[in-house]
């Protein structure tokens, strides 16, 4: 038989016996409160009410070993009192839950519609002509700009040679039915008169571009010729 455990006054104190019959322990925490212990141990069947509030640290390199579905588990924290988390490891899903691969096969059925309103920025930059010489009427690549439904054209011109010509900037649409390309802006002409250019930098703002555009260039004049480019913001 145990012997109980007494106070320093040789007065019993409260205490309850321990799982092996062999000893007391104080009923009574440190700080004198009545402790409180939960009767289902870790990685055992659940059952009753839960009463532990709290967990175990864990070395993060080391993690516990898997538990049975359906049991009563520790809380798991690490060295510093902070509830772990693990987001290397993902839950498991229901049946039809979306996953990465279904998450990713419709961002990509969406980029493939050009449906990318979300992903887009605000606006863009365009180089539709690069800075060089020309001496003959010509035209840009074409640029998509669907996703975006005004523009600001910079025509910027640095040099001219000749005597007297002119440079026309025209900014085209493309109609999506039949192809053919139709005018939706002129840029302000830039004129050489006496070999002095009397327009050199002026930009034009466009409220509707369509969807495909391109620049067409046009230049008159006997042994003229214009050092410029054409660029766009479209937003």
């Amino acid at each position: 038989m145990p012997s109980l455990k007494l106070d320093d006054h040789g007065r019993p104190i409260p205490q309850i016996g321990n799982a092996e019959g062999t000893d007391f322990e104080p009923w009574k925490g440190e700080n004198g409160a009545g402790r409180i212990t939960g009767d289902i141990a870790h990685d055992e069947p659940d059952s009753g009410r839960p009463v532990k509030i709290g967990g175990r640290a864990v070395n993060l390199s080391s993690m516990p070993a898997d538990v049975s579905p359906g049991d009563r588990v520790n809380a798991s924290f690490d060295q510093k009192g902070r509830l772990l988390v693990r987001m290397d490891l993902a839950a498991p899903l229901p049946d039809g839950a979306a996953t990465e691969a279904t998450l990713q096969s419709v961002l990509a059925a969406i980029e493939n519609a050009g449906l990318t309103a979300l992903q887009k920025p605000r606006y863009a930059h365009l180089t539709i002509l690069s800075q060089a010489v020309r001496s003959t009427s010509g035209l840009s690549d074409e640029f998509e700009v669907g996703d975006y439904k005004e523009a600001t054209f910079f025509l910027n011109v640095t040099a001219a040679s000749g005597e007297d010509g002119t440079l026309d900037v025209i900014i085209e649409t493309k109609d999506p039915v039949s192809g053919e390309w139709f005018e939706t802006a002129r840029l302000y002409q830039v004129r050489l008169v006496d070999q002095v250019i009397e327009t050199t930098k002026w930009p034009t703002r466009v409220s509707s571009i369509g969807s495909v555009i391109r620049a067409v260039y046009e230049i008159e004049g006997d042994g003229v010729s214009f050092t410029f480019s054409l660029g766009a913001v479209v937003k």
